[in-house]
């Protein structure tokens, strides 16, 4: 009986070295081949996402915020092709700017949204808060001023916060430590999978 209890244990021991291998083996192959995704989204999109238009509002805006939001629209349509923004003066998205010291954010984003179950964008106004974006000991290129905008704009497309070397992380210094100032492949992949 002892012999045989002995022998079942061995086989037993065999088998869950076995399967912790297997497992192993699985994990390695779909952790190489999944790509990684390092964004994410609130799954509000534009119904027309060809047909999308923006306005910069000058007049609230300094010289180097009016040159972020352009350069930004430039980067987000040479970077993708499912949301195409036109300027237009009736907008669907209004890109302007604010001076408040009494917030810690550089740049926000509001949406105006259809009910479910159809869940669509249907205006969103960017900000960038020119107390820090014109402030030189913090945003000294304008590449800084220019990746705080692409990550608001970011938002308007249907993005969310997401940590990491990306621009749609929600941390200035972190993207400025990383030299993010345009959109990253992941930030892409995000925009294909949201229109696609």
């Amino acid at each position: 009986m002892k012999a045989h209890i002995s022998h079942l244990t061995e086989l037993i021991s065999k088998f869950y070295i076995v399967i912790l291998a297997a497992t192993l083996a699985l994990t390695t192959i779909f952790t190489i081949q999944s790509p990684v995704k390092a964004w994410a989204s609130d799954w509000y999109i534009w119904q027309y996402p060809t047909e999308v238009t923006y306005e910069i509002d000058y007049a609230s805006c300094a010289s180097q915020t009016e040159t972020a939001w352009s350069t930004c629209v430039s980067d987000w349509d040479n970077a993708q092709n499912y949301v195409d923004l036109s300027y237009y003066y009736i907008e669907d998205i209004l890109l302007t700017a604010t001076t408040n010291n009494g917030v810690a954010w550089h740049g926000t984003t509001t949406k105006t949204r259809t009910s479910p179950p159809n869940y669509y964008i249907t205006y969103a106004v960017s900000w960038l808060n020119e107390y820090y974006t014109e402030n030189p000991s913090i945003y000294d290129t304008a590449n800084k001023r220019r990746s705080t905008a692409g990550h608001e704009l970011g938002h308007t497309y249907g993005l969310s916060e997401y940590p990491g070397a990306v621009l749609m992380n929600t941390s200035p210094s972190e993207r400025f430590s990383y030299g993010i100032y345009v959109p990253q492949q992941d930030d892409i992949n995000g925009i294909t999978v949201l229109y696609y």
